[in-house]
C-alpha cells in the first residue's frame, strides 16, 4: 500500500475510534466503574474515623442548628401553606376547573376526585449532539401518597462514529408533605435505572420537588440525590407551562451529574391533567 494512503487510513480509523468515546460512554464508565485503576476519581472519598466527626467539630449547639437546617425544606413549606394537620386533599378535574388552584381541602374536598393522573411526553436536546425523548407519569392519591415515574431514551450523534443510545429511568414513591390550593411539595424515595444493549444497572434515589399554579400558568422544580451502579447521581430540573383545559404545554431544563459525567437537556413537553 502506498505509504501516504496508509497514513490517511490509519488517521481515519483513529478518528472514528475516538468518536466512539462520547458523553453517553462517559456515563457508562462512571456507572460501571470502568476507570483505569491508576486514575484518581474526583468523586471518591475517605471517611476514616468519621463516626463522631460532626459532634467533635461542632458541638451540641451546632448539631441542633444543623438539625434545624436539615428539616427547614420540609417545615417552611408547611408553614407557608398553612398545612398544619396533614389533611387529605382531593383534586379538581384540571387546574382552574372549579376556581383557582387544583388541590381541594376542607368542605370543598367532597367535590373533588380521589385520584389524579398526569402523563407527559418530552422532547429534549442540549443543542449540540445529544437528544432526549422521555415519557413520564405522575399519580397522586388523596392520602398524599403517589408515584412519579420516568423513562428517557438518550441518543448521541458521534459524527463519523455513528450514534450511541442508552436509557435512563427513575421510579419513586412520593408523599405530598405540604399542600395548599395552588401549591404542593413532595418528597420520596425510589429507584434509578440505566439500560443499554450491554447491561442494566440500578441505584437508589431520594427526590424533592414542588408544583405551583397561578391562573393558567404552572411552575415546578425537582431535585434528586442517589446512586446509579458505582456512581453517585444528582439531578436538578425546572419547568414552566400553561394549562389549556386538560392539557399543559411546558418547557424545561434539566441537568444530571452521574459521577464525573454530565448530561443536560432543554425540553418541550405536553402533560395531561386527568
Amino acid at each position: 500500500m502506498v505509504p501516504g494512503l496508509r497514513a490517511l487510513l490509519v488517521l481515519a480509523l483513529a478518528n472514528a475510534a475516538g468518536a466512539q468515546d462520547g458523553r453517553l460512554d462517559e456515563v457508562r464508565e462512571e456507572v460501571r466503574d470502568e476507570h483505569d485503576d491508576d486514575e484518581p476519581s474526583s468523586h471518591s472519598y475517605d471517611f476514616d474515623d468519621d463516626d463522631d466527626w460532626f459532634g467533635a467539630l461542632c458541638g451540641d449547639s451546632f448539631a441542633l442548628l444543623f438539625d434545624g437546617l436539615l428539616y427547614l425544606p420540609f417545615r417552611a413549606p408547611r408553614a407557608l401553606l398553612g398545612d398544619a394537620d396533614f389533611e387529605r386533599a382531593t383534586f379538581q378535574l384540571y387546574p382552574g376547573r372549579a376556581g383557582a388552584g387544583y388541590w381541594l381541602t376542607g368542605e370543598e374536598r367532597d367535590d373533588g376526585r380521589k385520584l389524579a393522573l398526569r402523563p407527559r411526553v418530552e422532547l429534549g436536546s442540549d443543542f449540540d449532539d445529544l437528544e432526549r425523548t422521555a415519557f413520564g407519569l405522575e399519580l397522586e392519591h388523596m392520602s398524599r401518597f403517589g408515584l412519579d415515574l420516568e423513562w428517557a431514551r438518550w441518543r448521541e450523534d458521534l459524527g463519523a462514529g455513528g450514534t450511541d443510545e442508552l436509557d435512563l429511568g427513575e421510579f419513586d414513591v412520593v408523599y405530598r408533605f405540604a399542600q395548599g390550593r395552588s401549591a404542593a411539595f413532595f418528597s420520596g424515595v425510589g429507584l434509578n435505572v440505566l439500560s443499554d444493549d450491554v447491561d442494566t444497572d440500578y441505584g437508589v434515589n431520594a427526590t424533592y420537588g414542588a408544583t405551583f399554579l397561578g391562573g393558567p400558568f404552572t411552575l415546578g422544580f425537582d431535585a434528586d440525590l442517589g446512586t446509579l451502579g458505582d456512581a453517585t447521581l444528582t439531578h436538578l430540573g425546572a419547568t414552566g407551562g400553561v394549562v389549556l383545559d386538560r392539557f399543559e404545554l411546558f418547557a424545561g431544563y434539566d441537568t444530571w451529574d452521574i459521577g464525573d459525567a454530565r448530561l443536560s437537556s432543554w425540553s418541550l413537553g405536553l402533560r395531561g391533567w386527568f
